[in-house]
């Protein structure tokens, strides 16, 4: 069962390269069932170690898993704002960042920082969209939000995460 995982991780690799690259190596609808199946999987695997290993001890469950990811989340975080102003430029990043902070959505500003630094609710943004112009919030819909709308995940600095 282990292979089987290491293959899957590896199709969610090829999921994460833009599409067109993915579909040049023969992927692109394979690799979005890889995703969906590696994460299927690793959900039963870690409701065995949840009913099994840490039964009577959930609080220890989240407390290793703490200490096992958020190390490697901050080291990744680091890199990433130190190489990400070189890939894109200060003004693309500033640009999204300083209308959000611009806006009167403070509080949606900081709750993103927090969550960047944190991990901690940062999958909501992949369901969330803003209209900066407007005030309005939506539901992403079919992976995309309406005109005018911005989805937090653009505001996502470690999308992986």
């Amino acid at each position: 069962m282990g292979a089987f995982r290491t293959g899957l991780a590896l199709l969610v690799v090829i999921a994460h390269i833009q599409m067109d690259q993915a579909a040049q190596v023969g992927f692109s609808g394979g690799a979005i069932m890889a995703v969906r199946a590696f994460f299927l999987i690793s959900g039963f695997y870690m409701a065995l170690v949840l009913n099994g290993k840490y039964r009577n001890a959930i609080g220890s469950f989240y407390k290793n898993r703490i200490y096992r990811l958020y190390p490697l989340y901050l080291l990744i975080l680091v890199i990433t704002l130190v190489i990400y102003p070189f890939l894109l430029g200060i003004s693309r990043i500033s640009e999204n960042w300083g209308a959000l902070f611009s806006s009167d959505r403070d509080w949606l500003a900081l709750w993103l920082v927090f969550s960047n630094f944190t991990f901690f609710g940062l999958q909501s943004a992949a369901l969330l969209c803003v209209n900066l112009g407007k005030g309005a919030y939506a539901l992403v819909e079919g992976g995309r939000c309406a005109a005018g709308g911005i989805s937090l995940n653009a505001f996502t600095i470690v999308g992986q995460a």
